[in-house]
């Protein structure tokens, strides 16, 4: 997973306001459930005729059930929908020091009502474009424009429709998919590969010359991987969706050493540490 700085926006006005508010407070907890406070961090903004940002970048935030209580306790702001005051907002929380600035950000935008206008929308949209901000959108019901969608979303992948019923637990499956799209797209260059597979033991064993390693997963262990030459390209480390079946090499981020690595830094200083040890005692009989 990479680091990830997202903000949801979020709008309940229509007739089934009470329940498609706590679909979305719901799918924002199931988020937080699986993928937890560390390599995501999260701001929520509620939204309707005004705009109110309840959780933002700086706010303490403990562990994650502390956030989930949160989320769990906002209350809907009543209508007419002004989508680009919520979007205003979202632009503050992004300029905000708390931002991390090698995270990938997102702003999901998610709304049962259409807009009542669209006037400042387009710049609003421009201003977090120029933040490197991707607008994600859930569409919720059918009381929805999806003109309002297509304007503040450039990549159509990144609009989502679902009904009232839906599961919390998928819809936040959808939105991270979304997300996906747009970190595998950003990457400077992508990897995958299959684990336990006759081309992936082949590549292995490539001999390479090369300027940098990739590091590809294998359940818990991380195996050095050579590969041809990129010199335009650094740092790098591996990101491991889902399970251990297929792996991304994304590298775009700061890369970590694998297992292996680690275990030959520690018997070296634990060497370096006896030769020293050896050494003070053998000064120590001199002196006496």
């Amino acid at each position: 997973m990479p680091l990830i700085d997202l903000t949801f926006a979020i709008s309940a006005t229509s007739i089934s306001a009470n329940s498609t508010f706590l679909l979305m407070t719901a799918t924002i907890n199931s988020i937080v459930s699986v993928y937890d406070i560390v390599r995501i961090h999260y701001s929520v903004i509620v939204f309707g005729s005004v705009s109110t940002t309840h959780v933002n970048f700086g706010t303490n935030i403990p562990n994650k059930e502390h956030l989930i209580r949160i989320v769990a306790r906002l209350s809907k702001e009543a209508g007419p929908v002004n989508l680009a005051l919520a979007l205003e907002d979202a632009k503050r929380v992004y300029q905000s020091q708390e931002v991390r600035p090698n995270a990938r950000r997102f702003l999901v935008v998610i709304m049962d009502n259409q807009a009542d206008n669209l006037d400042n929308v387009d710049r609003a949209v421009t201003d977090l474009d120029n933040l490197d901000v991707v607008v994600i959108s859930v569409s919720i019901g059918n009381s929805t424009n999806s003109t309002d969608f297509e304007i503040i979303t450039k990549d159509p992948r990144h609009i989502i429709t679902t009904g009232v019923n839906k599961s919390p637990v998928e819809l936040g499956k959808e939105i991270i998919d979304a997300i996906f799209i747009s970190v595998r797209s950003k990457s400077c260059l992508v990897f995958c590969f299959f684990v336990n597979t006759p081309l992936f033991k082949f590549i292995l064993h490539l001999p390479f010359n090369s300027f940098i390693h990739l590091y590809a997963a294998s359940f818990s262990c991380i195996l050095p991987l050579k590969t041809s030459t990129f010199p335009h390209i650094s740092p790098y480390r591996f990101i491991s969706y889902d399970k251990p079946s297929y792996i991304f090499i994304d590298l775009d981020i700061p890369h970590t050493l694998c297992t292996e690595e680690k275990q030959a830094n520690k018997q070296t200083d634990k060497q370096t540490n006896k030769q020293t040890n050896n050494q003070q005692q053998y000064n120590k009989t001199e002196t006496q």
